[in-house]
Parts: structure tokens; sequence; C-alpha cells
């Protein structure tokens, strides 16, 4: 359309620490989507469309990738739920969520011991966990039942996680597609 030509060029990103940034952002997002097994995603995405109900646990930088995750897969299916956010004690949930439920953890470096001990109750009543974190995961993956990871190592001293949200969204595409 003769309207994008009157478009200026994108900036150039000329500083060193702006671009260092940028490439590892961009880096991640490939590096997430090219060790994604997209079969076993889908697979994932269909279980999650038939659980009886869908629960999200995430705490510090996790907590907002879950209200995300929340948020995107209301659009698919209901009784989709962030543990710890309903006016509920973390305890009542645990005990609400049923054989039939699954568990979305997100946890990604520096996990708190609440959410370590939270999985490993949630896994003792045997839930079912989708767990999304890094590929550097240590021995808390033996908890979940499906583990998703994304690239969250930033250029500079925080992490990142365009990666992460990336994820988030092509599972939910995946979900809206397996829900027919």
């Amino acid at each position: 359309p003769l309207y994008l030509m009157s478009r200026k060029p994108p900036p150039q990103v000329a500083d060193s620490g702006l671009r260092r940034q940028m490439d590892r952002e961009l880096q991640n997002v490939a590096k997430t989507f090219e060790d994604l097994d997209i079969h076993y995603l889908e697979s994932v995405a269909a279980k999650l469309v038939k659980a009886e109900r869908v629960w999200l646990l995430g705490f510090r930088h996790s907590h907002f990738l879950a209200g995300y995750a929340r948020w995107q897969m209301l659009q698919v299916r209901k009784s989709v739920h962030l543990m710890d956010a309903e006016g509920s004690t973390l305890v009542e949930q645990i005990v609400d969520v049923g054989p039939k439920d699954i568990v979305i953890a997100i946890g990604f470096r520096r996990r708190t011991q609440r959410f370590l001990e939270t999985l490993r109750s949630l896994h003792a009543r045997n839930n079912r966990i989708l767990y999304l974190t890094e590929p550097e995961v240590g021995a808390s993956i033996n908890y979940a039942t499906w583990v998703l990871t994304a690239e969250v190592s930033g250029a500079g001293p925080f992490d990142g996680y365009p990666a992460a949200y990336s994820l988030i969204h092509l599972l939910s595409t995946s979900m809206l597609t397996q829900s027919g």
C-alpha cells in the first residue's frame, strides 16, 4: 500500500549495550523455538484443552508469566485459575486440584522455597504438572509430568523473558487449534 511509503525507516541500533541486549533476546527466542519439539507441545496443548481445570502457579518474575498465560488460555477455555491470587491460601488451592486438572508451574531461575514446596506437594498428590522453566533447571524438574523450556539468560545482570512469553503464546495458540 502507498501509505507505507510515507513511514520513516526503523531506527538503527547504534548503542552497543542496546544492540547486545536486542541480540540476546532474539537469540533466546530463536534457541527456544529451535529446541522445541512441536509435536510434544501440541500433545501437551491437547491435554490442557481436555483438562477439567487448569491452574497456574508462579512466584517472583514467573508470577507475571502465569498471569499472562491465564489471560491467553481464558481466550480458549474456561476454568483457568491463578493459584495464590483468589483470596484463598495456597494450601486450600492445592487441596482443590483434582485428578483431571493440570497445574502449569512456571518457575524461572531463583525459584522460591515456597514454589519448590508447592511442586513437591502437588507431585505427592499425583497431580499432573506442566513445568515451564529454563533448560538449565535442576532437580525440581523431577516433579513435572511434562516440561517445556525457554531461554532467559540476559545480556546483562537481569534475565529476559521474551522467549518465555513467546512459548506461552505458542502453547495457547496450539490449544486454540486443538480445541477445534
